[in-house]
């Protein structure tokens, strides 16, 4: 009963914070590594106040500060990196996390003298750093393993998270009762924020914290599209959870690296454009207080590294493209208020109205990898005063409302009209746009490179596919590669597959021997469980190599089930893919899996077809995830085409 009048009682708090007085503005922050000794302190601090940040997010961890068992020492590097943002009005969050090696060998703090260690040092920093930090954010990505030792990795659950917050942010609270409380970094799916929810976790903080990275999750799934429909489950949940209301959410972490590694890699201006379209989006949800880019400078001078490329400025603070956006659109996502999205048939194709000082303020774009979209505005005011037109991060020209289309012969000239051309960089116009409609739309094919991407080197591993019904063996799957210092697989951990194809699918069989099968997952997260997964390819002339479909097939409380983590093409998100046969017999589990042409960005299959193909088998067998067989190592190891086995169809 009592713990039923504590949820009603933080329920009817609605989403007002616990603790502390609710910033007037939008945080918008970044990610520095002062605590790692790492960067300029005035440079970064300067530069970050001058592009408009209002916030930042730093640690100094556990295992640096209790160097000494029962010592307390964050040194002067930290200190000065606090004072001097808070001297610059910068909100800063000062994460508590990570293992101690004083402690249970620097494992999760879930004993109870780790976890009473653990809350000691939460404690003397909350007491310490409460003038400097307004945040106190209670560990980082428990459940995605950073920066915990190998032997401890995927062993952080939520259960045991939950456990642990409510042992630490009292006494948070009971050391500062300024601070407010921000939950754990979820970085690893919303069953995670779905537990969290419903075990108590709002009574104990005062924000929820996301990663929202999806920068490498492929075609269709890496967009702003994908980011908007994140947010908008995160908000059902939250309200599902809460009677109907709101919570407050900060995303702590979200960063595009702009390296040259393959797939994942981006250019300056596509980071860029990218920022600006999601800091645009975020202001669309009010639950939404804060925004941290991840991060603020870069690791080093290493193009290839994908780590080492997520800043807005150089090691020597010399700013990129995405720097010069912040400065631009800053105030407006600090002061902003959003009014409305302007009605168009393709979702793809964003204009987000807001008003800032008196002035309304359009944002126009579009989230296609290639095209222009022509965007004709009519204003029904009265008087029609000029605008203010500008990109992102540039500086701004006046516009004179009037527009005559003479590229089409006898088209009449509008004076209350006014044209624009938009890509994935946001045009924004400024003035009174209050009567505003759209009236025109026309996308048009204009592709950014005429050059075509490199060809993918010839693959290590090859199979042939046979028509449906033809006779033939099965291809043993060999490679396996250990987790957690499982050691060596077990002798009777075995698979085999072989593929068959029709004008219309290809079919996959596996085969796989394994001494038991446990899936407590849902399909989603079914990986970490008994399952296989599949990437598959289309390798004809003029296709994408960085296009491919991703699915799990694993057979979970509610059946055989088919999880698609990516998509050839953006286009078949719609379509509903073939649920997969998986029959489970002593020692043997059976998968049966269906792909469709369409989802590989083809119109059919027929012999002579080329098809990239990665396949992999993941073993546990009820204490947590231990390795998995791969046949070609397109997925386990990374996410990379190139090393895809090839497919031929015989």
């Amino acid at each position: 009963m009592k713990k039923t009048i504590i949820t009603l009682l933080a329920a009817a708090a609605l989403c007002v914070p616990l603790a502390g007085k609710e910033p007037e503005e939008f945080l918008l922050g970044a990610g520095f590594h002062f605590g790692s000794h790492t960067g300029d302190i005035e440079a970064n601090l300067d530069i970050a106040s001058r592009i408009g940040l209002n916030a930042g997010r730093d640690e100094r961890l556990w295992n640096a500060v209790e160097w000494n068992k029962g010592e307390y020492v964050y040194g002067n590097f930290v200190e000065k990196a606090y004072t001097q943002a808070a001297r610059r009005g910068l909100a800063m969050i000062f994460i508590l996390a990570y293992g101690n090696r004083h402690y249970d060998n620097g494992n999760y703090p879930v004993r109870p003298e780790t976890a009473e260690a653990f809350c000691r040092f939460a404690e003397h920093t909350a007491r310490h750093f409460g003038d400097r930090a307004e945040f106190f954010q209670v560990w980082n990505e428990w459940e995605g393993s950073t920066s915990m030792p190998a032997q401890f990795k995927d062993t952080g659950t939520s259960e045991a998270y939950v456990k642990f917050l409510k042992q630490v942010a009292p006494r948070i609270r009971a050391a500062a009762p300024q601070a407010r409380i921000v939950a754990n970094s979820i970085s690893s799916g919303d069953r995670c924020l779905d537990y969290y929810l419903k075990n108590g976790v709002l009574e104990y903080v005062d924000y929820l914290a996301m990663h929202t990275y999806n920068f490498a999750d492929g075609p269709g799934r890496d967009t702003v599209d994908a980011f908007a429909a994140r947010l908008e489950k995160i908000r059902t949940m939250i309200r599902a959870a809460n009677g109907g209301r709101d919570f407050p959410v900060f995303i702590t972490e979200m960063g595009i690296p702009t390296s040259t590694a393959p797939r994942v890699g981006r250019t300056e201006h596509q980071q860029a454009a990218q920022l600006a379209q999601i800091l645009l989006v975020c202001r669309m949800f009010d639950f939404l207080r804060g925004f941290w880019w991840y991060d603020f400078q870069d690791d080093n001078i290493k193009p290839e590294a994908t780590e080492s490329n997520y800043g807005l400025i150089r090691p020597d603070t010399t700013l990129k493209e995405s720097a010069y956006v912040v400065a631009d659109l800053s105030r407006l996502i600090r002061r902003g208020k959003f009014v409305r999205r302007l009605p168009v048939a393709d979702r793809k194709l964003w204009l987000l109205q807001y008003e800032l000082d008196g002035k309304d303020v359009l944002a126009a774009f579009h989230t296609y990898p290639e095209d222009d979209f022509k965007i004709v505005l009519e204003n029904a005011s009265e008087t029609l005063p000029p605008v203010s037109v500008r990109h992102a991060g540039r500086a701004p020209l006046p516009r004179n409302w009037g527009y005559r289309d003479w590229l089409r012969k006898g088209q009449p000239e509008w004076g209350n009209r006014l044209s624009i051309t938009v890509r994935d960089m946001p045009v924004l116009l400024e003035g009174d746009l209050s009567r505003v409609t759209v009236a025109e739309v026309e996308k048009r094919d204009f592709p950014r490179f005429a050059a075509a991407p490199p060809p993918l080197p010839e693959p290590e591993f090859s199979v042939a596919a046979l028509p449906v019904g033809a006779s033939g063996g099965m291809t043993p799957v060999n490679g396996y590669r250990p987790l957690n210092n499982a050691g060596p697989r077990c002798p009777e951990f075995a698979a085999e597959f072989m593929v068959r194809y029709d004008a219309r699918n290809l079919y996959l069989t596996a085969v796989v021997t394994d001494r038991s099968f446990f899936c407590d997952q849902p399909v989603e997260d079914a990986w970490t469980c008994d399952s296989i997964q599949v990437a598959v390819q289309s390798r004809a002339a003029g296709s994408d190599p960085g296009s491919w479909l991703e699915a799990d097939a694993a057979r979970t409380a509610k059946g055989a089930e088919l999880y698609l983590r990516r998509f050839a093409i953006p286009e078949t998100e719609a379509l509903k893919p073939p649920v997969p046969e998986i029959t489970v017999q002593e020692g043997k589990t059976v998968y049966k899996l269906t792909f469709p042409a369409e989802f590989l960005g083809m119109t059919g299959f027929a012999r002579g077809d080329r098809l990239g193909l990665a396949f992999l088998v993941n073993d546990n067998d009820g204490s947590g995830r231990r390795g998995y067989l791969h046949w070609a190592d397109g997925i386990g190891i990374s996410k990379d085409p190139a090393r895809f086995g090839l497919v031929e169809l015989k």
